[in-house]
């Protein structure tokens, strides 16, 4: 039984601060990956003389840079989240399955994206401070997070998605095998079986897998116990910053 303070919530951002978050957040994702489309077509840099085998084709023309860049689990996680916030802000009334197992994805996807990346990668990174890596290692993770915690949609998440979640890592998993198999190339060292065994790649993406698990059981049950009031408190502090309003006024959610 859904609890009053989480109903109202839970048919999704209609009211216009709410809508404002979701398009920002939208248009962070969609920043971030024309960014580092356009920066891959025509300013792209060839890797690093020394480089480790298995993580670059051999020739890296700006079309084969553009393929590689959709090979990066970073670039299906922003993709995601641009999804689901424009079906968010296309149809914000829908209790849709398909469309609450995206977005459940989506924040899990780009909390990974951006756990990875700062725990494993940043310390390699040479561009670490670059707009188009920011953006998408930092503010897209941040800002995805904070919209679905501040302006929702609440009340969408439940445990019974947790298997959905799995679906689009489990095709990118397979795109990124099949691919590797073909070319021999891999976007991730820690993926990389021109250097790494077999069974040390299959322990960690399984450890990711499981983290990824966790993260959507969290986020469901976070979802759950978040009073409404809470979020509809956080809506007037947005608006008194947004729009001049008096932080105390009441007004209809």
């Amino acid at each position: 039984m859904t609890s009053p303070a989480h109903a109202p919530a839970a048919a999704g951002p209609r009211t216009s601060w709410r809508r404002r978050w979701v398009l920002f957040n939208l248009l962070m994702a969609l920043f971030a990956l024309i960014w580092v489309t356009v920066h891959n077509i025509f300013w792209g840099t060839p890797p690093p003389p020394d480089q480790e085998p298995g993580l670059f084709p051999e020739r890296f023309s700006a079309a084969e840079r553009l393929a590689d860049q959709f090979s990066y689990f970073t670039v299906w996680s922003a993709t995601l989240v641009a999804l689901a916030m424009a079906l968010i802000l296309v149809r914000p009334g829908t209790r849709s399955r398909v469309i609450r197992v995206l977005h459940l994805t989506s924040l899990v996807m780009i909390t990974i994206t951006g756990l990875v990346y700062w725990t494993m990668l940043a310390a390699t990174s040479t561009d670490l401070l670059s707009v188009g890596n920011l953006s998408l290692h930092l503010f897209t993770p941040v800002v995805t997070l904070l919209t679905w915690l501040v302006a929702g949609p609440a009340g969408w998440l439940e445990l019974r998605l947790l298997p959905g979640i799995l679906v689009v890592p489990a095709l990118w998993l397979v795109f990124t095998f099949v691919r590797g198999a073909i070319l021999g190339v891999y976007p991730y060292g820690f993926i990389n079986l021109v250097r790494v065994e077999l069974g040390e790649v299959v322990r960690f993406v399984a450890q990711v897998l499981g983290v990824a698990v966790v993260l959507g059981a969290a986020y469901c049950l976070i979802d759950r116990v978040l009073p409404g009031r809470a979020r509809a408190r956080a809506g007037r502090i947005i608006r008194a910053v947004t729009e001049r309003t008096p932080v105390g006024r009441r007004t209809t959610e």
